[in-house]
């Protein structure tokens, strides 16, 4: 049992993980003047770096340095957006987990499901609980953080621009932050979820993720494309972390055809509450909201209020629509709706986007 969490040392107690493939990363026309000082895991996960820097301020050029997945990792956890204290904390889980040696053993079980089957690897976090003193969430927090650099690593293997890796990461704050507001705990309640942006299988690029994935729908023409039940299509998820920018929505579905090395017309989808056709009776004509829900033919949609809880918070109590908080317009809007008995929804909706001109829906 290791009985010094600071004598935990990277090179013996990583995840029997080698990360030291270099790879120049590229930062577009920002200066890489970073001074990193990573709270807490000098000794742990990540290398304690006091510079990582190359790049002159008098330049406009790209400038190139070069490091390693650990180092990489590191600069990903240093621009997650998170306060101090839940820095803290996420260090004092990994002092437990990787201070215990059964702990640490259901650890590097967890993250050879996770990079494998996809497991959510329940009986092992069980375990590490049991061990430590965490709760799940707290377990789950901890462990998506110790997997960034195995992520880093998985993503260069498969030839993921670094900037991409460090913008997909981002998610892991996002949810962090939820569980925080919800629940009251620094934990994570997508577990699963993130493992999908840890292995690279969703990325973020810009201000939407997207994934590949087969369209199982009616057939429909959408521009001069059409799609059939079956054929593969780019999916979009909107992350929690801000409006939705008419241009920032463009930009981001521009880089994703470039990114899967789409040809012609390419067809978007996403199933979302921000879909939900209702949006049209609610919510104002100056609503991002509505102009993204526009940017789609919505081919299906259905009653739900299995979404409430991302515009009202997990704690509101649903059934007294009066009672419910009016503190954004988006609120405002919602609660108004449901005290008419207005029931909201989800949307199912497709574009076909060529890569230059605006999107297309008819």
């Amino acid at each position: 049992m290791i009985n010094n969490a600071a004598e935990i040392n990277i090179h013996r107690y990583s995840f029997a993980f080698e990360f030291e493939k270099v790879k120049p990363v590229v930062a577009h026309g920002v200066s890489l003047w970073y001074n990193l000082h990573v709270s807490g895991f000098s000794a742990l996960l990540f290398y304690r770096i006091e510079r990582i820097s190359r790049a002159r301020h008098m330049t406009h050029k790209d400038e190139v340095i070069t490091i390693t997945t650990r180092e990489l990792a590191a600069l990903a956890y240093d621009r997650l957006d998170l306060p101090d204290e839940a820095r803290e904390k996420i260090d004092s889980y990994i002092r437990l987990i990787l201070g215990d040696a059964e702990a640490f053993a259901a650890c590097r079980r967890a993250a050879a499901l996770a990079f494998g089957s996809g497991d959510n690897a329940g009986s092992e976090i069980s375990a590490i609980s049991a061990r430590t003193g965490l709760g799940k969430l707290e377990v789950q927090l901890a462990l998506v953080i110790l997997y960034m650099p195995e992520s880093a690593a998985r993503y260069r293997e498969r030839g993921i621009d670094d900037w991409i890796y460090i913008q997909s990461m981002t998610d892991l704050a996002i949810w962090a932050k939820s569980t925080f507001k919800n629940l009251n705990v620094w934990g994570n309640t997508e577990y699963s979820w993130n493992l999908t942006g840890l292995r690279g299988d969703i990325v973020r690029l810009g201000r939407l993720q997207f994934h590949q994935i087969k369209y199982r729908h009616e057939d429909v023409t959408v521009g001069s494309l059409t799609v059939k039940n079956g054929d593969t299509v780019i999916n979009i998820h909107v992350p929690e972390d801000g409006p939705l920018p008419a241009a920032e929505c463009f930009d981001a579905y521009r880089r994703a055809y470039r990114y899967f090395g789409c040809g012609g017309e390419a067809a978007f989808v996403c199933d979302s509450w921000l879909l939900w056709p209702g949006h049209e009776d609610i919510l104002p004509e100056t609503s991002n909201i509505l102009r993204f829900k526009r940017d789609f033919r919505i081919v299906s949609s259905a009653e739900s209020t299995g979404n409430l809880w991302r515009v009202f918070g997990r704690k509101a109590d649903f059934s007294k629509p009066e009672a419910l908080p009016r503190e954004t317009g988006l609120q405002r809007a919602y609660a108004d709706a449901l005290c008419r008995s207005v029931t909201p929804g989800t949307g199912y909706g497709i574009f076909a986007y060529d890569g230059e001109g605006e999107e297309t829906r008819r």
